[in-house]
Order: C-alpha cells, then structure tokens, then sequence
C-alpha cells in the first residue's frame, strides 16, 4: 500500500497506534528481563529485530548494551523552537499547556512520536544533530505568526510545517535504507561482514530485513496524529 493511497491512510495509523502499545509492552519485558549470557553477534541480531520499532520516548524499549537510537519524526528541536515563536505583542503564539508545547517538552518527548533506528541509521538521516531543518523552519513559521490572520489560522499554517517536515524526514529515511550500498548508514552492518561474523549473504539479507521494517513503520509513521494546533 502506497503512503499516498487515502484508503491505506486509516489503515496505517490503526497499525502505528497498536505500534505504540507494542513499544510500552516491550520496554516492560525488557526491564525485566534476566541478563542474557548470548553471544555478542547473538545480542547484536536481536538488537537489530527492535530495529524501526515506532512509539515516543517514553516507552522506548531498551536492552542490555542497546545501540538504538530514537529518531524524532518530525525533529523534536522543530517543535521545540516553533513553541516558543511569538506574535506582534511579545506572547507565544502556542500556550504553554498547549499540545505542541506537550510534544515538545524537556523530558524527551514523551507524546512525540518517533522510529528506533541503529546508530548509523540515525545519523544518516535528515535531522540528526542538525540546526539546518530546524532554521529552515523557523524561517517560514515567522512571518506566520506576525502575519495577518486570527491564531488559530497562523497556528494551523505552522502545523502544515511541522507535516511538510515529517514527510521530508521519512522520504530521506526510505531513500537511504533502499540504499543497501550505502556506507554510512550500513556500516554497522559492513563491519560484521568485514570480520566474518557474516557472510555477504547474510549481512545483505539482514540488511533487506532491517530495510523492510523500516520502510512499514515509516509508511505508518507519516500518518501520526499532528493536532497541534
């Protein structure tokens, strides 16, 4: 099912939401479970089965030497800049208590929503540890909220952003994991192939599986609730 097909729409977000109840049952499992004398390709693998995982930093599954990052679609500093954009008085043009203002709080993010990605992945990616998307953004919300127009009307158009810059995070994400040659963000990967503890064979069949995983849950991802406004 193709992300722009409106029938898929609904679909995805019922299966993004079972996601989130997903990730909040594994955090649990995983912080109780014992210590797990498996050998290290063996905790590498099943590190890499938690792999494009969706739900929000709150309920982030974590395991013994966990090399998983959360990647905030759309970027957490976006939303944390934009709640603190003001109109022509000096006041925010999104309340302290409002819904952006939630997702966007100090303490991770805890109602944003976000993919669990390995390290190289992550890095790979359009945002992160850059100041570039969120500038970008900043740079057309402004002379939004100064603009004419009630609010409710500026708030709305900002959000529209904050949807343009969830679809750009995804696109660059597939387009890097379709990517299977792709050195940066398959040299995790590479290395286990490089020392042998993979065969060619195995590591690009690992690679398609990680790929196809992602790929679903950023199809899911695009479709997350963004009533922000």
């Amino acid at each position: 099912m193709g992300a722009d097909n409106s029938k898929a729409v609904p679909i995805h977000s019922a299966l993004l939401a079972k996601n989130m109840e997903l990730s909040s049952l594994l955090k649990v499992l995983f912080h109780n479970a014992r210590p797990s004398n498996k050998s290290s390709l063996a905790k590498k693998l099943e590190r890499h089965r938690l792999e494009g995982l969706t739900g929000n930093y709150g309920n982030r599954p974590e395991i013994i030497d966990d090399e998983l990052t959360y990647d905030h679609q759309p970027q957490k500093g976006v939303l944390k800049a934009a709640a603190r954009i003001t109109v022509n008085d000096g006041s925010l043009l999104f309340a302290p208590n409002s819904a952006l203002a939630l997702r966007a709080a100090e303490n991770q993010t805890p109602a944003g929503y976000a993919i669990n990605l390995s390290v190289p992945r992550h890095e790979a990616g359009r945002t992160f540890k850059k100041q570039e998307p969120i500038t970008l953004v900043m740079q057309a919300a402004e002379p939004i909220a100064i603009g004419r127009g009630s609010q409710q009307q500026k708030r709305q158009r900002i959000v529209g952003l904050f949807r343009q810059e969830l679809q750009a995070d995804a696109q660059q994400m597939e387009a890097i994991v379709n990517d299977l040659n792709h050195a940066t963000a398959w040299s995790d990967i590479d290395k286990l192939i490089a020392s042998g503890q993979l065969t060619d064979k195995q590591g690009n069949d690992l690679k398609r599986q990680i790929a196809a995983r992602i790929l679903q849950e950023e199809r899911e991802l695009r479709t997350q609730p963004m009533n922000l406004a």
